[in-house]
C-alpha cells in the first residue's frame, strides 16, 4: 500500500495505491477468510479449498472399496464360524 509492505489486515483509504505480490507457490489460507469483506472474495477462497480437497482424495475411493471389500470377507468367515446357542 503506497509502495511500502502492510499486513494482510490493513484497512485500506481512498486513494491508496496497491500492488498485489503474487506467487505460484502460495496457496489460500483459512485465515484469509476473517480479512476479506465481501461475497465473491470469500467464495474464491472457499472454491481453492474445495478443489485442493478434490485433488487431495482422487483414489481414495477405490483404496476404501479394497479395504471395504477385505473387511466384508472377514466378517463373512468370521459369521460362519459363530456358533449360535439356543
Amino acid at each position: 500500500v503506497n509502495h511500502k509492505l502492510v499486513s494482510l489486515n490493513h484497512v485500506l483509504k481512498s486513494g491508496d495505491q496497491i500492488e498485489i505480490i503474487t506467487s505460484q507457490k502460495q496457496h489460500p489460507q483459512h485465515e484469509w477468510e476473517n480479512f476479506v469483506t465481501t461475497a465473491k472474495a470469500k467464495h474464491a477462497i472457499k472454491s481453492a479449498f474445495k478443489e485442493e480437497r478434490k485433488k487431495n482424495n482422487i483414489g481414495k475411493p477405490i483404496i476404501l472399496n479394497f479395504y471395504v471389500s477385505i473387511y466384508r470377507i472377514i466378517f463373512q468367515r468370521t459369521d460362519k464360524n459363530r456358533c449360535s446357542i439356543n
